[in-house]
């Protein structure tokens, strides 16, 4: 839903409010004058060709219009179409000014004529129209990576999303209007993941060759606030993520204990290894402006390595860690680069040129030439470029050219 439309319910309001103004002036012009869709004026009645005045005709074409939900036309022809669906066209045919009535009824308006000219000037309409989307990178924060940040099994580490609701520019089409983010399906969570040595070489933490792969659940929770990664409240879904095989963590300390706290620092020139998790089984839509937490807990019999780096402050971080399951969240003085790529869907605003004004332009017989201008009654009321008929917004305007 595009935020310059309101809800679906303003969207209906907005349609039946324009409906009724049309309906009432065209009840108006109906009763002001006898030249109107339907009636029984000489030009048109069945079997006959008897013209009216010129000034007569053009007054008539002008109160067609006035009561005009939607007007398409050219130099050559005019289709107009009232607030009830109801469909008139006008057409310059050699010397004449010819009509065609909804009921199917046609005739001569003018006739003797040198020339029948319609000229119409159009405003910019919007609507809604059918939502983009876009696969790939929906949010990223990236890290200078420095040490690796052990996690054992049982633990548990949040990371916080907040995702934007700005569009990207090759989305939006129609200048001065942004499109936005409707909501992200999230399929892949790119962490700097690696796995321990099976042989931990200390005398402390040694437990032999650890056996099992490790394996990691995934949980999607709302968080706090932006940059605060604790979750709030259960989690909307969770999945739980096989990691056979990870890549080792480069270490130029082999023997180093890496549950120790003295931890190995990452060499210079390495580059801490990428792990993709597919998160797509959680099924789950993250709408932008809000904070969600990514919670990564350790299930296996081993532990995991992620690359982190240095925060200023631990309550902007946009991390927190558990110890354990019965512990609560702490917001903690690191970051963590991530990636996470996602199915978009963005709004998608469709102009509109529609014909707001028309004029008339007839040179009669004796060389007089004869000009009505009128305004589209479903266009004139409506300002704002939100408001205002377009052909398709009702069932009865579809077939409008």
């Amino acid at each position: 839903m595009h935020p310059e439309t309101g809800s679906p319910r303003g969207r209906k309001l907005r349609f039946a409010t324009l409906l009724l103004i049309g309906f009432a002036i065209a009840v108006a012009l109906e009763q002001s004058t006898g030249l109107l869709v339907g009636d029984d004026d000489p030009g048109v009645a069945a079997g006959t060709r008897e013209a009216l005045p010129v000034e007569q005709a053009l007054e008539a074409v002008a109160a067609s219009v006035k009561s005009a939900w939607v007007v398409r036309g050219n130099a050559r022809s005019l289709v107009v179409v009232d607030s009830l669906g109801r469909r008139t066209e006008y057409t310059a045919a050699d010397d004449v000014l010819a009509v065609r009535r909804p009921d199917g009824r046609s005739g001569v308006l003018a006739s003797g004529l040198r020339g029948v000219a319609f000229r119409t000037s159009t405003r910019r309409r919007l609507r809604e129209g059918e939502p983009v989307r876009l696969d790939g990178a929906a949010w990223r924060r990236l890290v200078d990576v420095t040490e690796p940040l052990v996690l054992a099994p049982g633990t548990s580490l949040s990371v916080g999303v907040t995702l934007g609701s700005q569009a990207p520019l090759t989305v939006s089409r129609v200048d001065g209007v942004p499109e936005q983010l409707i909501h992200c399906e999230p399929s892949v969570l790119a962490l700097d993941m690696a796995g321990v040595p099976r042989h931990v070489p200390c005398d402390v933490h040694a437990r032999g060759d650890r056996e099992g792969a490790a394996r990691i659940r995934v949980a999607l929770h709302e968080g706090f606030a932006p940059d605060d990664a604790r979750p709030f409240g259960g989690a909307l879904a969770s999945v739980a993520v096989d990691l056979a095989e990870l890549p080792a963590w480069p270490s130029a300390a082999r023997d180093t204990c890496w549950l120790c706290p003295i931890r190995p620092e990452l060499p210079g020139g390495a580059e801490s290894p990428s792990v993709r998790l597919d998160v797509s089984a959680l099924r789950a839509t993250m709408a932008p402006g809000r904070a969600y937490a990514f919670v990564l807990t350790v299930e296996g019999d081993r532990p995991v390595v992620l690359g982190a780096g240095p925060a200023a402050r631990a309550r902007s971080s946009g991390v927190a860690f558990r110890p354990g399951e019965d512990a609560l969240f702490e917001p903690v003085p690191w970051r963590i680069p991530a990636r996470l790529d996602g199915s978009r869907l963005f709004t998608r605003t469709v102009p509109h040129d529609v014909v707001d004004r028309v004029t008339v332009e007839v040179t009669a017989a004796d060389g007089r030439r004869h000009a009505v201008e009128a305004a589209v009654a479903g266009q004139a009321a409506a300002t704002h470029a939100w408001l205002g008929a377009v052909g398709g917004d009702l069932p009865d305007l579809e077939s409008v050219p």
